[in-house]
C-alpha cells in the first residue's frame, strides 16, 4: 500500500512517548479552540442584532433570524460560498437525520431522531 511506504517508523519507545505528547497537546489545543468557537456562535445567536435594511430602516432581530435570512440568501446563489455553507451543514450535523428546508424567505433545519432502523420511509419530508 502506498499510504504504509509513507509512514516513519519510531526508532526506539522514548520517540513514541514524544510524539503521543505532542499529539495529545495538539489534540487538547484543537478541542478547546473548537469549544470555544461554539461558545461564540451561541452568544450571537442568543443576542438581538440591529439590522440596517436596503432602504435604510434599522431592524431588531434575533440571532437565528439573522441566520436563517443570510443562509437563505447564500444558498439561493448557488455559488461556491453555497457548496461551502452546505458543506458545513453537513458536518455539523453529520450523524443526525435531518429535514432541512431552503423556502424564499425562510430557511428551517428540523432535527429527527436518529433512528435504528433501516427503514427510512417514516421520516417526514
Amino acid at each position: 500500500m502506498a499510504k504504509e511506504d509513507n509512514l516513519k517508523p519510531c526508532r526506539d519507545t522514548e520517540t513514541a512517548k514524544a510524539r503521543g505528547k505532542l499529539g495529545g497537546i495538539r489534540s487538547g489545543e484543537v478541542k478547546r479552540e473548537r469549544k470555544m468557537m461554539s461558545q461564540i456562535y451561541a452568544d450571537f445567536l442568543d443576542k438581538d442584532h440591529e439590522i440596517i435594511g436596503k432602504d435604510g430602516k434599522k431592524e431588531k432581530m434575533s440571532g437565528n433570524q439573522l441566520l436563517s435570512k443570510v443562509m437563505s440568501k447564500v444558498l439561493s446563489r448557488g455559488d461556491s460560498a453555497a457548496v461551502s455553507l452546505m458543506k458545513e451543514i453537513r458536518e455539523a450535523t453529520e450523524g443526525n437525520k435531518i429535514n432541512l428546508s431552503t423556502e424564499p424567505e425562510s430557511l428551517t433545519i428540523q432535527f429527527l431522531p436518529v433512528t435504528t432502523d433501516k427503514d427510512d420511509s417514516k421520516i417526514p419530508e
